[in-house]
């Protein structure tokens, strides 16, 4: 940084005042590579926070949504072909009617044991036929159920990776304020520590400096250079206070 020394002589070639802004770099999002398709605001516009400023490309997100695409379609038509088939809803109408003849027949069995018509072998027979043809048809159940489940875990990471990739390439304005530059076009990609643009931003407690240079003093110094104002004596200058 430099160190800005106002000796009392010079005193009237400086403008201190209070500013309702602030000057704020906003970077490039770090680990991301991608090129700008869009920039969506312009020198001088006023933006509101989280409006989007700018759009990425990055390919490796748009592959991810194109992996988590192809296998949400892929395991939903393997659903829908084995479990919402005809077929398949017939399998189940089927085993639901043995099940109910092989309970109404445990029932009947159970009766003739009580009235001592059948030994208590036949009455367990008649029991295990009947749990036998009902854990037939949960297992049935249970695949339709687990592959309908595959089919919403897939749909949820289809969701998950379209989420990251609208959060990761919508750039978006941080705070109010207003557009001063923009170091960035339509096609320019992205760079390690890039600066996307500079914003004034919205900020009433903000004390701004306004120094008046000389062409020498100038010509050392940069934009977005850090430097520390180091009043040497104001004896006579009053700077305004809230």
């Amino acid at each position: 940084h430099r160190d800005l020394h106002y000796p009392l002589r010079r005193q009237r070639q400086m403008c201190i005042r209070d500013s309702p802004y602030e000057i704020t770099t906003i970077k490039e999002p770090s680990g991301i590579n991608g090129k700008y398709v869009k920039i969506s605001v312009t020198d001088g516009e006023e933006v509101k926070k989280d409006q989007i400023i700018a759009k990425l490309e990055v390919e490796s997100l748009k592959e991810d949504i194109d992996s988590a695409k192809e296998n949400y379609e892929e395991v939903n038509n393997l659903y829908n072909i084995e479990y919402e088939s005809e077929l398949f809803k017939s399998i189940i109408d089927e085993q639901k009617k043995i099940v109910e003849i092989n309970l109404d027949y445990f029932n009947d069995a159970n009766i003739y044991f009580q009235k001592g018509a059948i030994s208590k072998s036949v009455l367990r027979g008649a029991e295990q036929t009947y749990q036998s043809s009902l854990q037939n048809l949960l297992s049935i159940q249970n695949q339709a159920f687990t592959a309908k489940g595959n089919v919403i875990n897939a749909k949820t990471n289809l969701d998950k990776a379209i989420t990251n990739e609208e959060r990761k390439t919508n750039l978006k304005a941080p705070y109010d304020g207003k557009v001063l530059q923009i170091f960035r076009n339509v096609g320019s990609k992205t760079e390690v520590n890039g600066t996307l643009m500079q914003i004034s931003r919205a900020n009433s407690d903000a004390l701004s400096v306004l120094p008046y240079f000389t062409a020498r003093d100038a010509a050392s110094l940069e934009v977005g250079q850090t430097v520390r104002i180091l009043p040497v004596s104001y004896t006579h200058l009053t700077l305004p206070t809230k």
